[in-house]
């Protein structure tokens, strides 16, 4: 904006400085006759002069862009502001250049300027140029270096001939990855910022599903930005087969077969981790049904931070004991619907006895 300014005036200023052949209403009492015979024009170019010699007509850019031009439109050469925008006009032409070709130099002074003017406005549209295709190019820095991988597995897979069912799979892999990649840029993006300000903004991009387990939606903030900085994403494949046995789990992304129950976005699994004895945990095998991102937090990290928030042991140590009785009645259901209650079980039966 700033060179098309200055460019503009300063040809309006060349321009203007040899214009006695455009005559402009301006001073009623000094009218040129051009004008007396006219009384409806506001200007008057005067053709007097030698045409074969513009220098000695006073002749300029203006003049000749009046006399080729400006007639039968609402254009004013006569008016500073019109002037200004035909010179705006210019420069762009010029600094883009495009050049239409109806604003052109006449004198040897303008032709020395349009000569300055365009190869300063070559070097600055270069800029401008490149300056836009370097942000364009690194704009979204997750999908630049997913080509660059995608680009690395091709040439890996051609030169080791690989079969195609196998690339096909790789490629859907690294295509369905790019929101678990843009998750653990955007953690680590974190690592300078001061560790209270880290859980929160951790917390708030992955503690929310968190809350819909029972146990953890009484807890203390600070208790929440410190477990927030142990949460892990993990992605797996389809049909993978899931080894987060000792772990609060969280789907972020994707379709899991738990068990007998397929889990959606958001849902969760493993709170029977809260439970110190393994008698009481439930362990239901977890496969993927399709390529799925799964956000953990182990409980050795949960009981690594219980011990230094008394009160949230103390909320965590009963739901511990609730989860170990509904465990233990669940258990014992099961071996009284199939009737068979062996030595590993009778515990359960002592258990419950009255």
């Amino acid at each position: 904006v700033f060179p098309c300014h200055w460019m503009a005036c300063l040809w309006v200023y060349i321009g203007s400085s040899d214009v006695l052949a455009l005559k402009c209403r301006q001073d009623p009492t000094a009218l040129d006759p051009g004008l007396r015979d006219h009384p409806s024009r506001h200007y008057f170019v005067s053709n007097s002069a030698d045409a074969f010699n513009p220098a000695a007509s006073n002749w300029s850019w203006i003049v000749a862009f009046t006399e080729n031009r400006v007639q039968n439109t609402p254009i004013d050469p006569c008016n500073a502001l019109s002037l200004y925008m035909i010179a705006v006009y210019w420069s762009v032409m010029t600094l883009t250049s495009i050049g239409y070709g109806d604003v052109l130099p006449v004198t040897q002074v303008e032709y020395w300027v349009c000569t300055l003017a365009m190869l300063g406005s070559s070097c600055i549209w270069a800029f401008v140029i490149g300056s836009i295709c370097s942000i364009v190019a690194a704009g979204d820095a997750e999908k630049l270096a997913f080509r660059e991988q995608l680009d690395t597995f091709n040439r890996l897979a051609s030169s080791n001939k690989l079969p195609r069912r196998i690339r096909l799979r790789a490629r859907e892999y690294l295509r369905e990855s790019q929101h678990h990649v843009r998750f653990k840029h955007s953690v680590q993006a974190l690592e300078g910022l001061p560790p209270a300000l880290r859980g929160s903004i951790i917390e708030h991009m992955a503690f929310c599903h968190f809350d819909r387990m029972l146990v953890f939606q009484h807890t203390g903030g600070r208790f929440r930005h410190e477990i927030a900085q142990r949460i892990r994403a993990h992605f797996f494949e389809c049909q993978e087969r899931l080894s987060l046995l000792s772990s609060f789990c969280v789907l972020e992304r994707g379709l899991i077969l738990l068990g007998s129950r397929i889990l959606t976005m958001g849902e969760n699994w493993g709170a029977d981790n809260i439970i110190a004895s393994e008698k009481f945990r439930r362990v239901l095998p977890a496969k993927c049904l399709t390529h799925s991102e799964v956000l953990e937090l182990h409980r050795d990290d949960l009981f690594d931070v219980l011990k230094d928030h008394p009160p949230e042991r103390l909320l965590f140590g009963r739901a511990a004991v609730c989860r170990a009785l509904l465990s233990a009645s669940s258990i014992l259901r099961e071996a009284r619907t199939c009737n068979r209650i062996n030595d590993e079980d009778s515990w359960v039966v002592r258990l419950f006895e009255f």
